[in-house]
């Protein structure tokens, strides 16, 4: 798949040794000359970015450490990634915004008006639904 093996339990090592790190910049890029070198195709490689994307968020997550997002041309996937990873609850007691890390900050945000309101919409819902008693 073109990744180093143990990539995630290395960033995960690093982290943990430096608590006050954020994770980032990760994100999705339809852009990036990688995905549109990639010998095994284009879908391969937003399929990796999605998946690698994915596996950052949860670590971020489960770490609580805010991310540094890039995404261009990706804002449909990167909403979708993060309602899937809200889906992932199993526990109906468990606060919704822990499935997410605490911050996420949009470094670059190349998205149209609607993304930034569904965006915003989503950050509502969790907020409403989630609230601190």
């Amino acid at each position: 798949d073109g990744l180093p093996s143990g990539w995630l339990s290395q960033l995960e090592r690093l982290l943990l040794e430096h608590p006050s790190a954020i994770v980032g910049e990760i994100g999705l890029c339809k852009m990036a000359r990688w995905t549109r070198q990639y010998a095994q195709g284009k879908a391969a490689a937003f399929e990796i970015q999605r998946e690698v994307f994915q596996q950052q968020l949860r670590l971020a997550s489960r770490l609580r450490r805010p991310v540094s997002v890039h995404c261009v041309n990706q804002h449909g996937v990167f909403v979708a990634v993060l309602k899937e990873l809200l889906s992932e609850n199993n526990d109906d007691e468990k606060d919704q915004r822990q499935l997410l890390p605490p911050t996420i900050a949009m470094h670059s945000f190349s998205g149209a008006s609607h993304h930034a309101k569904e965006l915003l919409t989503l950050e509502n819902q969790l907020r409403s639904t989630n609230s601190d008693p």
